[in-house]
């Protein structure tokens, strides 16, 4: 009784439960309600909320998505685990913008009027990189298959095309994260659209169980 208790709180029970999943199988019919919950979590969430909370949002919709009964309880740590990526992968984003910004600007003496190139490299295509790559550790899923890089690569595309062919665009990280006009259209794009991969990408090996390895 005294062990289940504190069970939620235990850095073993994840470790247990991740090395479960590595070894089982998950019925077909779940993996795919697992598979959609998450993105249409992340969207209604991200369509009432503003940009500063996507990755909270992410965290949270990405922990409940791959709640699974074999852990007894829900684990604090694999949520606590979540939220210190998805927060980790915003701010690496936000620096990765100001250093590529002052580098090409002070440094190569590019005209950076607008940024949007800028922007557009820092925000949606090397965070979303990112993500990807530090979340391999926590679902220990196989980033480099044939399958899963295209996945990436599709998602990249379709995160950039509405960045792109978005009405407004705002280089101005502070307005853009703070509002709640149309100016987030391709920040939610950018949320629905991650969200999917990362669980294609998690459930990689109950879809394609013969997928090649890293």
């Amino acid at each position: 009784m005294e062990e289940n208790r504190f069970r939620i709180f235990r850095v073993g029970a994840l470790l247990e439960y991740e090395e479960r999943q590595i070894s089982s199988r998950v019925p077909t019919g779940e993996v795919w309600i697992r598979i959609l919950l998450a993105p249409v979590l992340c969207l209604i969430g991200g369509y009432f909320l503003n940009v500063m909370y996507f990755p909270l949002i992410f965290a949270i919709t990405l922990s409940l998505a791959n709640f699974q009964k074999g852990m007894g309880n829900f684990n604090l740590v694999f949520l606590l685990l979540n939220l210190a990526l998805s927060y980790a992968v915003m701010f690496i984003g936000l620096c990765m913008f100001f250093v590529i910004l002052g580098f090409s600007k002070y440094v190569l003496k590019v005209q950076v009027d607008g940024a949007l190139w800028i922007y557009s490299l820092a925000v949606f295509v090397l965070t979303p990189l990112l993500l990807f790559r530090l979340y391999a550790y926590l679902f220990k899923y196989r980033i480099r298959s044939v399958g899963n890089l295209l996945m990436i690569a599709f998602c990249l595309i379709l995160i950039n095309s509405a960045f792109f062919t978005a009405d407004d665009l705002r280089s101005d990280f502070i307005t853009t994260w703070t509002s709640d006009d149309q100016t987030k259209f391709p920040y939610l794009i950018w949320l629905v659209a991650c969200c999917l991969t990362m669980q294609l990408l998690i459930y990689s090996k109950h879809i394609r169980p013969d997928s090649s390895s890293k």
